[in-house]
C-alpha cells in the first residue's frame, strides 16, 4: 500500500485514509447493504432513494464502458451531483442531532446512531463515494479485490498455515497469474498451458 499510487477502493476504514500518496474510493456495495438496513430497520425513505440513486448511476457508467466513453457528459454527472447532494439533504433532516437530556454530561462524543453516522459519510466524503462516476477506471466497488484474496484466506482455513514462506509466495503467484488472466478475458487453461512453451503469456496489467 505505501508504493500504490492508483485509487484503493475500500470500506471507509479510517486506517485507509492514512495512505495519502494514492487516491481513495469507497465501496458502494457495503454502502447499498447498509443503506437496506437503514431502509428496513428505520424506515428511512431517503435510504431507498439513494440505493436507487447509486444502482442507476451504476447502469449508467455500464452502458459508457460498452460504448468506449471516457466519461459521463457534464450535463449527466451534474444531475446525479445535484440528485445525490438532495437525498444527502433528506437523510439530515432525519437524522437531527440531538441535545443530550437536562443535567446528564457524558464525556466524549455524543452518539450519533447508524443513520446519521452515514449520511455524514456520504456527505463528507461525496467524492469518494461518486470515484467511480469520475474515472470509468474505478470500480464501484470493492468485491473484485476481495475475490482475488478469497482463495488464499479459504487455503489458510482449510490447511490451518502455508508450510514455509516460500510456498505462501508461490501461491500468490499462481492465484495472481490466474486472476489477471481471467481479467483480460484469457482461457485460464490456456493461459496456464503457455508456461510450458517457448512464448509463455506473461499479463501485463493497465
Amino acid at each position: 500500500m505505501p508504493e500504490f499510487q492508483g485509487t484503493a477502493v475500500h470500506d471507509s476504514l479510517s486506517a485507509y485514509f492514512t495512505y495519502e500518496q494514492c487516491r481513495h474510493g469507497l465501496c458502494n456495495a457495503h454502502h447499498l447493504r447498509e443503506l437496506t438496513f437503514i431502509k428496513e430497520i428505520y424506515n428511512q425513505v431517503w435510504a431507498s432513494e439513494m440505493v436507487e440513486c447509486l444502482l442507476q448511476l451504476k447502469r449508467k457508467m455500464e452502458k459508457a464502458r460498452e460504448a468506449s466513453q471516457r466519461q459521463l457528459s457534464r450535463r449527466q454527472i451534474g444531475y446525479f451531483e445535484r440528485r445525490y447532494q438532495s437525498i444527502v439533504e433528506k437523510g439530515y433532516k432525519a437524522n437531527p442531532l440531538r441535545d443530550p437530556p437536562m443535567g446528564r454530561i457524558k464525556r466524549g462524543r455524543s452518539k450519533k446512531g447508524k443513520a446519521r453516522c452515514l449520511v455524514e459519510r456520504f456527505d463528507v466524503h461525496c467524492q469518494k463515494v461518486l470515484a467511480f462516476m469520475y474515472d470509468l477506471k474505478v470500480p464501484f466497488d470493492n468485491n473484485l479485490a476481495e475475490r482475488d484474496i478469497r482463495m488464499a484466506k479459504l487455503k489458510r482455513n482449510i490447511s490451518g498455515t502455508f508450510r514455509s514462506e516460500k510456498m505462501a509466495h508461490d501461491f500468490c503467484r499462481i492465484r495472481s497469474f490466474i486472476s489477471t488472466a481471467r481479467k483480460q478475458s484469457r482461457n485460464i487453461l490456456e493461459a496456464i498451458g503457455t508456461l510450458f512453451s517457448s512464448s509463455p503469456l506473461i499479463p501485463v496489467s493497465g
